[in-house]
């Protein structure tokens, strides 16, 4: 799974979730072999939900072939502060409702900008509500996941 079982993750959609878990994914995750986690703290939350499944830490990787050389980087010291989020748009496991809240008090006394890029997993409209209602829609810019 790439997923942490913590109680946030359990607390939306709560009635829907624990059925599926019972009766699919806790069943299905004893009997396996083992278990493909990204962090070693992932663990934990499965062994309090009763599987005891041996697990791997698989982190997720980035190929360095399309990173460019160190020498080539270089910090900017005119123009907004800029601020990058590539990953699902997901608020119980990534908080993405909190860096908005967050960019737009930040947008107060610094001149900020923030691009978040990535699949929505369900809460891209509440995100552009949240954006809308605390002025960080000016300093926001969302685009689609890229995967080429």
């Amino acid at each position: 799974p790439h997923t942490l079982y913590s109680d946030a993750v359990f607390a939306k959609n709560r009635i829907v979730k624990f059925v599926y878990w019972h009766l699919l994914e806790k069943p299905m995750l004893k009997k396996a072999a083992l278990i493909q986690i990204l962090e070693r703290d992932q663990v934990q939350p499965l062994r309090r939900r009763g599987v005891q499944t041996p697990a791997a830490v698989v982190p997720n990787a980035i190929d360095p072939a399309g990173t460019p050389p160190e020498e080539d980087l270089a910090w900017s010291t005119t123009g907004p502060i800029r601020l990058y989020y590539l990953g699902r748009i997901n608020f119980h496991q990534k908080a993405l409702d909190i860096l908005v809240k967050a960019v737009a008090q930040v947008r107060k006394e610094f001149d900020i900008h923030l691009t978040i890029q990535g699949p929505d997993a369900g809460d891209l409209d509440t995100l552009k509500g949240i954006a809308r209602q605390t002025g960080a829609e000016e300093v926001l810019t969302i685009l689609p996941p890229d995967f080429e």
